[in-house]
């Protein structure tokens, strides 16, 4: 017989063991492990909806052609206008999204502050400082003044290599970056530069509407709480309906995002949907992801004069089936980063 110490609510206690029941009993437990990890390491399958496939097709449509013909750039240069003193990850999810989706330059636009930081994260990011937070929270007018102006000046000597323009992650909401940032969606504006508006880049639109009022080639794409508040601001009822939010609105799309995404045009008469089934678990940076991957594909629509409206469909199917091949491998461990190694294969 063996004696077996075990260590029961903090008391020790002995007990025997026949040595042929525990071999057997061993036995037993390796086969139940055995088949429970063939169980859990089967590959993953991922159904692939009608919603998927007419994405795909669309995605064919308008990506351009891997024939090595053109040259390095053509294919997609991006801009994304974000990051702050305070949030250097979103900008980098946004970027690495777009490269992913099929950019080939990314220039990320950030504070000086969140410059360093986001260059450790990728080498593959062309990062710029286009201020300086220790400039834009000056207590002298003038400095600030002058240091807008500069941000504004750097951002329009930027603004003609850009297929498309992200504009909001990981931005922050000083007044004094915005004000700057809304001379930047007015410039992005006179050369007809496709825009997409995400996070606290919707915060300035709740307060000034009047920036993309008008802009058919702007997205905008709040989540439930960002629409309650850009309804509220442009029609005076945080329930207000999507379409007639995107009427009164009269030229930028609305992609709403939620367990169903919604999205229309001012010339929409209905809602178009994106039911595709993602993941449960929702950590942060995929709503990053989507804003840097849609402004790829509206680069590519705009390039190839395809419909911008399932450019914003195309995008969530695409980021839903990258969250869900990602669960199915991670669970509830799945992070953003998980959700960007799946990209291609969702492509």
């Amino acid at each position: 017989m063996i004696k077996e110490r075990r260590v029961c609510s903090g008391f020790i206690t002995t007990m025997k063991v026949d040595p042929t029941s525990l071999a057997i009993g061993i036995g037993i437990g390796a086969v139940v492990a055995s088949i429970a990890t063939k169980a859990t390491t089967k590959p993953a399958t991922v159904k692939t909806s009608k919603e998927t496939k007419d994405a795909s097709n669309y995605l064919l449509a308008i990506a351009p052609r891997l024939d090595g013909k053109s040259h390095k750039g053509q294919a997609g240069r991006i801009g994304v206008l974000g990051g702050s003193v305070d949030f250097a990850g979103a900008p980098y999810y946004a970027g690495m999204s777009a490269l992913r989706v099929g950019a080939e330059l990314l220039y990320l636009c950030t504070a000086e502050e969140a410059t360093g930081p986001i260059k450790t994260y990728s080498p593959e990011l062309m990062v710029s400082t286009v201020y300086s937070w220790s400039k834009m929270s000056s207590r002298n007018a003038e400095v600030v003044a002058a240091e807008q102006r500069s941000m504004v000046e750097k951002l329009e000597g930027l603004l003609p290599r850009f297929h498309a323009l992200t504009i909001g992650p990981g931005l922050g909401r000083d007044d004094n970056v915005l004000e700057a940032v809304a001379q930047v969606i007015e410039a992005a504006r006179s050369r007809k530069l496709p825009l997409v508006i995400d996070a606290d880049g919707l915060w300035l639109i709740e307060r000034r509407p009047d920036l993309v009022k008008g802009y058919t080639e702007a997205v905008l794409t709040p989540n439930k709480a960002e629409y309650a508040r850009l309804a509220k601001a442009v029609l005076g009822d945080e329930r207000a309906g999507l379409l007639a939010l995107c009427k009164k609105m009269a030229g930028p799309m609305i992609l709403q995002k939620g367990p169903v995404d919604r999205m229309c045009s001012p010339d929409s008469e209905s809602i178009l949907e994106c039911v595709e089934e993602g993941a449960p678990r929702r950590p942060g940076g995929l709503g990053d992801f989507l804003a840097g991957g849609l402004a790829v594909m509206l680069g590519w629509a705009k390039e190839r004069q395809q419909d911008p409206l399932r450019a914003c469909q195309a995008a969530c199917c695409l980021v839903r089936r990258a969250c869900a091949a990602a669960y199915a491998k991670k669970k509830r461990a799945m992070v953003a980063p998980d959700v960007l190694e799946e990209v291609g294969s969702a492509f």
